[in-house]
């Protein structure tokens, strides 16, 4: 088979899973069902309708959902609007599906995506926490995900206000690669308060979630969506919460799934302490040392992945994640934010040219090679793009339909 035909029988298939996700009432256990009874989404499309009222893996709703969805259904027509969006899908039995996902029991069918997967070869660990957090919960939040991000280790959460945002906000300015899980379709933002992180993060990290483009968020869904963030973790890593609390829901997903559980201690007259006191008390790690707890990420990403995903060369693959550690721990704070005086000028002027103006990433790219610079030979649009994204997580620009426009000017 070519390349063009092999990648059309991709995408068809592909096409066909993403209807199957948008039945109302068919979820991941009844599609991982019936895609895995006929060996494919596109021979489910192409069953008759008294095929259909015959299937025994489907309830009569499903079915009735099934082929009243399918009749106004426009396949490549709607392939076409996740594409014009940015919008990528991979399936659970595809080979660059996350492993870490993999080994739930209730993974994921289907994963929506802008941006990338996280990386196999990186430890990633789960921050989670109180939504109405303290100063000192935000500034632990802070410590420790610049601490994570300088030593190597991804960071996932979920986006929200509060612990998650702050985290995931100080792993990008530090460098790190980040990854938010939706509760709602991955082009939703939720909350609207964070666009500016849900931006940046589609260029240094990725937005995942399971439920299909334009779902909006409800309560049932985030349940659903925080053992994705679980799973997607080698290390789940908790600050401030209440003993009763939606982020304990996940630390047990994440006990179910064989995942360690850390918590920074608080002050037992703290409310929004009890809850990660409690858990140190039930067995949880004590996250108090940043060094200690990257290194707890990256023997966990040696049990989890490493060994898995090259079985056979157990010995091996140790020795190498060894190397991996041992480099990401030696660059680790020699400087946070690591930016040169060059670096620091280029900031100020893209915020100089788009003063005035907004501009697209492309018209920034050629003010600054008309201009010149010593740092001419390096710049390119990934380069301009990611000072971009970097002065968005500052608070100095914004980005709406393509522009960047000034936010508060300020020369740093």
């Amino acid at each position: 088979m070519d390349a063009k035909k092999e990648k059309t029988g991709i995408e068809y298939e592909l096409a066909c899973r993403h209807f199957l996700m948008c039945v109302e009432g068919i979820g991941a256990a009844t599609a991982i069902k019936i895609v895995e009874y006929y060996g494919g989404a596109g021979r489910i499309w192409r069953l008759t309708e008294k095929d259909i009222r015959q299937e025994q893996r489907m309830n009569e709703r499903q079915k009735n959902h099934f082929i009243e969805c399918r009749r106004r259904w426009d396949l490549a027509g709607e392939l076409q609007k996740l594409k014009d969006k940015g919008i990528k899908m991979v399936s659970y039995d595809d080979r660059i599906y996350p492993g870490r996902l993999r080994e739930i029991p209730d993974k994921p069918f289907l994963l929506y995506y802008i941006g990338e997967l996280p990386a196999e070869t990186m430890p990633c660990v789960a921050v989670i926490g109180a939504r109405m957090c303290s100063e000192y919960g935000r500034f632990i939040a802070a410590e420790l995900a610049a601490g994570l991000a300088e030593r190597g280790i991804q960071v996932v959460s979920g986006m929200a206000d509060g612990i998650d945002g702050i985290a995931q906000r100080n792993a990008l300015e530090h460098g790190g690669m980040s990854y938010g899980v939706l509760g709602c379709g991955v082009d939703v933002c939720y909350p609207s308060s964070n666009r500016t992180l849900y931006q940046a993060l589609q260029i240094h990290g990725g937005i995942l979630s399971e439920f299909s483009p334009g779902t909006k968020p409800e309560a049932r869904h985030f349940p659903m969506r925080n053992r994705i963030i679980s799973g997607l973790a080698d290390l789940i890593l908790v600050i401030e919460a209440k003993e009763r609390s939606g982020t304990r829901i996940t630390v047990n997903m994440a006990l179910e799934q064989g995942k360690e559980v850390y918590a920074v201690p608080g002050r037992i007259t703290d409310e929004l302490s009890r809850g990660c006191n409690r858990m140190i008390l039930e067995g949880a790690g004590v996250a108090a040392d940043i060094n200690e707890l990257a290194e707890a990420a990256w023997q966990a990403w040696e049990r989890n992945c490493c060994q898995v995903r090259e079985k056979g060369t157990g010995e091996m693959a140790e020795e190498g994640a060894k190397e991996k550690r041992k480099e990401a721990m030696a660059s680790a704070g020699t400087d946070r934010r690591g930016k040169t005086e060059t670096e620091k000028d280029m900031w100020k002027r893209i915020l100089q040219l788009i003063r005035k103006k907004g501009m697209t990433a492309d018209e920034v790219l050629n003010c600054l090679l008309a201009q010149g610079s010593r740092m001419d030979k390096t710049l390119n649009i990934s380069s301009v793009q990611g000072m971009l994204s970097e002065l968005m997580i500052m608070g100095e620009v914004v980005c709406h339909c393509g522009l960047y426009e000034i936010k508060n000017y300020r020369l740093r």
